[in-house]
């Protein structure tokens, strides 16, 4: 039995190439190799002692879960506990990449010989989700957009789409409706204002630009301190207007940029200080941090 406690300087050295592996792995959009795919998923069937089961092939991941919740419905369904509910395919990739580095440089076998088949699985095909006697495996995807930072993104069209027209639309990230990447007329400054993720409010502040919608809102900027900016807009035009902080994460992303938020506060704030200690739950006496998220 291997035991690792250390990485010598020469295995650390490889590690990178294990990740280029699996990310490409990841982000493989070529049709799923089935036979392949269902050679391993009843290898996994076999070693946690069960017969090989009926396998369904579905277009996209919402139709295999559709389809079990079905089946739970019409006939019940036994998972053998051993089974993981939903297992992730290729986009276990990044998990997948650790156990090929351990078992090929640092000769963990034998501890890692039941992950084997997972990773074969994550070479032939996406999700797969098993029951004791049906086993439903979703395709690959045919369409993968990614930001220079890795993450599924697309401003055009979707992030992310199966053969069969099923899709994500994603702004870095941040999964998104998919109006406001197909039609930008549908983001309007009252929109952004009562969307209430913080992340989705983001985008489309990003989609619709920052100035142009506090152009467009006539919002007002009603104070400033080093905690952000407090405005004022009253979108229905009855005189009770309501307010918004605008402020910077002071905690940059790996790229070394910092995300803008617009979040939207209580009419009594009067400070941005005050509005900002109050999503965090907090008096302004009691919020004073030292870096800002």
């Amino acid at each position: 039995m291997a035991k690792v406690t250390e990485l010598k300087k020469e295995q650390e050295a490889r590690f990178g190439e294990f990740v280029q592996k699996w990310t490409r792995i990841g982000r493989v959009t070529e049709p799923a190799d089935r036979p392949t795919a269902e050679h391993w998923i009843s290898e996994v069937y076999r070693l946690n002692g069960l017969d090989a089961p009926k396998f369904v092939w579905c277009a996209n991941p919402e139709q295999a879960v559709l389809l079990r919740e079905k089946q739970e419905k019409k006939e019940g369904l036994e998972v053998n506990e051993p089974l993981q509910d939903i297992c992730w395919g290729q986009h276990d990739a990044g998990l997948f990449a650790f156990y090929d580095f351990f078992r090929e440089v640092c000769g963990v076998i034998e501890e890692t010989n039941d992950v084997v088949p997972h990773m074969m699985v994550a070479q032939a095909a996406g999700w797969w989700l098993p029951s004791r006697d049906i086993c439903w495996v979703v395709e690959r995807p045919m369409d993968l957009h990614l930001d220079e930072e890795g993450r599924m993104h697309n401003e055009e069209g979707p992030a992310l789409e199966y053969p069969d027209g099923w899709s994500m639309f994603l702004w870095h990230g941040i999964t998104v409706p998919e109006d406001i990447i197909m039609d930008r007329k549908s983001i309007t400054a009252k929109r952004i204002f009562g969307e209430s993720n913080a992340e989705v409010r983001r985008a489309m502040v990003s989609l619709f630009g920052m100035d142009k919608w506090i152009e467009e809102s006539g919002a007002k900027k009603m104070q400033e301190d080093k905690y952000g900016e407090l405005f004022e807009v009253d979108f229905e035009g009855n005189g009770r207007p309501e307010r918004f902080v605008r402020v910077v994460n002071g905690t940059p992303d790996p790229d070394g940029s910092k995300k803008l938020f617009v979040i939207p506060v209580l009419p009594e704030h009067t400070t941005a200080h005050q509005a900002v200690a109050w999503t965090f739950g907090k008096t302004p006496e009691t919020y004073n941090p030292s870096i800002r998220t």
